[in-house]
């Protein structure tokens, strides 16, 4: 019988607002021949966000699913050496095979990971892996009144609890998560690893409501360039159009707003509103954020993200205030994200401009 044991999942917070410890981690080589996860893609936990790809360890600076820096981190305290990524093909295709093709293993007996710095909350953990049908795999959340729970499967075209991830719940009060993953079958024949973790704090799921699409569904694009499913207009670098998400949670307001899929370090500019329009011509894209219109931040992308705020930033809620335009209980507000697109063949003008606007989000504060 040959034991692996993995833990998954440590962070430690420095500077960040209360609330703000979720994480989505993918382990996958440097060269990452299956392709990275973009924020759109939330897998069984239904969280999506900024997801971190990890390669090496000990690994630090981890991204909150808004995307900012956090100070968490991931180590191991058992044969660190003995720690190697591989990737394969888990049937899967798409996002999912990004997910669950890359796997972090362990070629010792036994393999252990902690998290600490944990605020203290109430977590679930989602550990992915996929399993070889001669084994079976059994994953712990110390401290978790879920138990031991066995992974026996392989991807069946969607994912299900036991057969491709496991879920445990944990109160954390002591501020670590510890989490052990051991598999069992005929010595030499499989070797077991971990392809991702998501840890979601309650109250951290996504908030608010995607609007305002430019992927054919409603009024065309300005120039016939739809985007992709849920996101906004199709932009020069095609990358199906930027999405706006929101995560975080509205009492205390710990929202973060991430638009994804812009150009690679374009100017954003994100707006907020207090009603809502018909779909109409902004740029290269399609607005409805109208009413009060205030300009709550200004960032660059990176890699074709923006987030906001960040790190040192007022939320959402102080800034609006600031601006003249405090949000009441229970008021409701609009949110797009424009981003410069400076190829001017691309969707010329009159028609179009030189920038483009993210799909929108509708938060009831």
């Amino acid at each position: 019988m040959r034991i692996h044991r993995l833990v998954p999942v440590f962070a430690t917070l420095l500077a960040l607002p209360s609330g703000a410890q979720s994480f989505n981690i993918d382990f996958e080589p440097a060269s990452n021949p299956h392709g990275s996860l973009p924020a759109t893609f939330g897998a069984a936990a239904q969280s999506p966000g900024t997801w971190n790809p990890i390669s090496t360890l000990p690994a630090s600076n981890l991204l909150s699913l808004g995307g900012a820096p956090t100070g968490v981190g991931i180590a191991t305290s058992t044969h660190p050496a003995s720690w190697y990524l591989f990737s394969f093909d888990a049937g899967a295709t798409g996002d999912d095979q990004a997910l669950l093709g890359d796997m972090y293993a362990d070629d010792s007996d036994q393999f252990h990971m902690t998290a600490t710095g944990l605020e203290p909350g109430e977590y679930d953990v989602y550990t992915y892996l996929v399993v070889p049908p001669f084994n079976a795999c059994f994953i712990e959340v110390m401290g978790s009144p879920d138990g031991v729970q066995q992974v026996a499967g392989s991807w069946n075209g969607g994912y299900a609890l036991g057969v491709n991830y496991a879920r445990h719940h944990r109160a954390v009060a002591d501020g670590t998560i510890d989490v052990r993953v051991q598999q069992t079958g005929p010595h030499g024949q499989a070797l077991i690893g971990t392809s991702g973790i998501q840890i979601v704090k309650t109250g951290e799921l996504q908030v608010g409501t995607p609007m305002c699409f430019g992927d054919g569904s409603g009024p065309s694009c300005p120039c016939s360039n739809a985007g992709d499913v849920g996101r906004g207009c199709q932009n020069s670098a095609g990358t199906g159009g930027a999405r706006l998400v929101a995560t975080g949670t509205t009492s205390p307001d710990t929202v973060v707003l991430q638009s994804s899929g812009e150009l690679p370090s374009a100017l954003s500019i994100f707006l907020q509103g207090n009603a809502v329009l018909a779909p109409l011509a902004y740029g290269d894209g399609l607005r409805c954020t109208g009413g009060t219109l205030r300009r709550l931040y200004t960032k660059s992308a990176t890699n074709g993200v923006a987030t906001a705020p960040g790190p040192g930033d007022p939320s959402i809620t102080d800034r609006s205030a600031a601006l003249g335009v405090p949000i009441p209980a229970a008021g409701r507000r609009y949110y797009q994200v424009y981003y410069r697109d400076a190829n001017q063949g691309f969707c010329p003008a009159p028609t179009g401009n030189t920038f483009n606007i993210s799909s929108a989000v509708r938060i009831n504060w």
